[in-house]
């Protein structure tokens, strides 16, 4: 009895062990990139991106939810927000317009009855 008290126990600490290391961030060294992945506490994609050899955000940058959905897209160059970046929130979309890192333009799109409204801030 106590050997199958042990061995349950065990593999509930294994089990649990186990499903922690599943979402740990990793950082994979592709050429000269880092390839990161972070994760949410439930266990859904947070960000993935890439940093160049120097430890600067450098390439596509992602974010989502902890629903898994998409949540803003855009571009680092050497640590700097560059070019076009999308920022989604229930039936909005926000573009922003970014030149080294600073903004330079923001779209507003909303969806209100199958129409799409459109709004330029400078």
């Amino acid at each position: 009895m106590k050997n199958l008290t042990l061995t349950i126990a065990l593999s509930m600490l294994l089990t649990v062990v186990n499903a922690q290391s599943e979402h740990k961030n990793s950082f994979v060294i592709e050429g000269e990139q880092i390839i990161a992945k972070f994760y949410h506490d439930n266990g859904t994609v947070a960000q993935t991106g890439t940093y160049n050899l120097t430890n600067k955000l450098h390439g596509l940058w992602t974010s989502y939810n902890d629903k898994g959905e998409k949540q803003s897209q855009g571009q680092y160059f050497n640590g700097k927000k560059v070019g076009l970046w999308s920022f989604y929130n229930n039936d909005r979309l926000i573009l922003v317009e970014y030149d080294t890192s600073k903004i330079a333009q923001v779209t507003h799109l909303e969806m209100n009855d199958q129409t799409v409204v459109t709004r330029y801030d400078k």
